[in-house]
């Protein structure tokens, strides 16, 4: 489990008009809102991490890449 102590090292990308119109077209396409925006980031090549998720599976098939939090 990630502690909140590591905060400081994360980066979180903004949502800028772009990134909510681009969100919003893939949940219209089929993807989960709540993953649209990690989505996004990774299609328009702004983030270089990774995403942290109790559900990697979510973003299978989209190009992001998601580090299972739940693993030991």
């Amino acid at each position: 489990m990630a502690h909140t102590g590591a905060l400081p090292g994360l980066e979180f990308l903004p949502l800028d008009f772009a990134g909510a119109a681009a969100a919003e077209q893939a949940t219209a396409a089929g993807v989960d809102w709540r993953h649209a925006h990690a989505v996004y980031a990774s299609a328009a090549g702004q983030g270089e991490g990774q995403v942290l998720t109790a559900t990697p599976e979510a973003y299978d098939g989209t190009g992001v890449w998601a580090v299972d939090i739940c693993k030991p």
